[in-house]
């Protein structure tokens, strides 16, 4: 959104520069500014619908009840299944040495099926969204940093 406001700002500038040079002999730079600047608008007018469609979404979201993970087929059909699962043979990490991470949150987090600091440094975008939506973290992995963490860890790294 900054660049859109960015390159709408800077096309009024040139728009505004070239009317006041010579309006006459510059007709064709001045429309296709002109264009560029009305492409501009409209690109903005259609990120802030989008952008308020997606505040609508959240508070919708934020407005529902937490959902309580269990094991559950409906935890299992979740998208939290994408996070690949930690082998069989695999011991668990003690994830509550990452920062904001407690024995409830780890037990969440076992729960749907991440044990290892792998798993959590290997989490796409996608996926924190997803654990964050499902789980009813409110943006805390991200703000905690818990796939940084996760990654020094599990490259051996001590708290």
């Amino acid at each position: 959104m900054a660049d859109l406001r960015r390159d709408r700002d800077a096309a009024e500038t040139a728009l505004a520069e070239a009317k006041a040079a010579d309006p006459a002999a510059e007709d064709g730079k001045l429309a296709e500014l002109q264009s560029a600047l009305d492409e501009c608008r409209a690109n903005a007018a259609s990120l802030a619908g989008e952008r308020d469609a997606a505040k609508a979404a959240l508070a919708t979201a934020e407005a529902k009840p937490a959902v309580a993970v269990s094991s559950s087929p409906a935890v299992a059909a979740s998208p939290i299944a994408l996070v690949d699962s930690a082998p069989e043979s695999a011991a668990s990490d003690d994830l509550k040495q990452i920062s904001g991470i407690g024995p409830k949150l780890e037990g969440l987090l076992n729960e749907a099926g991440i044990s290892r600091f792998e798993q959590i440094a290997s989490l796409t975008l996608d996926q924190i969204a997803d654990l964050d939506d499902i789980l009813n973290f409110r943006g805390r992995i991200e703000r905690d940093d818990w796939v940084g963490q996760a990654k020094r860890f599990a490259s051996g790294e001590t708290p």
